[in-house]
């Protein structure tokens, strides 16, 4: 690579970027609400009493 198109590499790198961000980050469509069986809510309620 003697003289690349700095252009394109930012290019690339900009795309790739870009593309990786829109699949791994997702919106997200539920909450799961969170109950009384799970241990750190159990372990809450036990030190408030």
């Amino acid at each position: 690579m003697h003289d690349p198109n700095w252009w394109l590499m930012v290019l690339a790198f900009v795309l790739g970027l870009a593309l990786t961000f829109a699949l791994m980050v997702r919106r997200v469509k539920r909450e799961v609400p969170v109950d009384a069986s799970s241990p750190e809510t159990a372990e809450k309620t036990d030190e408030a009493s």
